[in-house]
């Protein structure tokens, strides 16, 4: 199982790659 924390950082990953495709 993946923790919290990792859900965490994957989330962020996501919303970092959405900016990156906006610009």
């Amino acid at each position: 199982m993946l923790e919290p924390k990792n859900r965490l950082a994957y989330q962020f990953i996501e919303l970092f790659g959405a900016l990156i495709l906006l610009v």
